[in-house]
C-alpha cells in the first residue's frame, strides 16, 4: 500500500505521521513523493508505523509506472 494511501484511511497529515515516527516532515513528504527512495531505518520505521501495511517494497516504483519514463 503507497504510504499516501495509509495516512488518507488514518485521517493522519504527514506532520502526524512524522510526529508518531520521530522522522523529520521533509523525509515523509519525499517519500510521498517519491523524490527519494527512504533509507532502509526509515523504511523500517514506516512499516512498523503502519503496522506492516505500508513495506519497503511499496516504495519501489511498478513497471507500469516507469512506461514511456526512457
Amino acid at each position: 500500500m503507497k504510504l499516501t494511501h495509509w495516512l488518507k484511511q488514518q485521517e493522519l497529515t504527514p506532520s502526524a505521521f512524522a510526529a508518531k515516527t520521530g522522522l523529520a516532515v521533509s523525509t515523509i513528504t519525499r517519500a510521498i513523493n517519491g523524490d527519494r527512495r527512504p533509507e532502509w531505518a526509515t523504511l523500517d520505521k514506516i512499516s512498523e508505523a503502519t503496522g506492516g501495511a505500508v513495506m519497503p517494497n511499496d516504495f519501489v516504483p511498478n513497471s507500469t509506472d516507469m512506461e514511456g519514463a526512457a
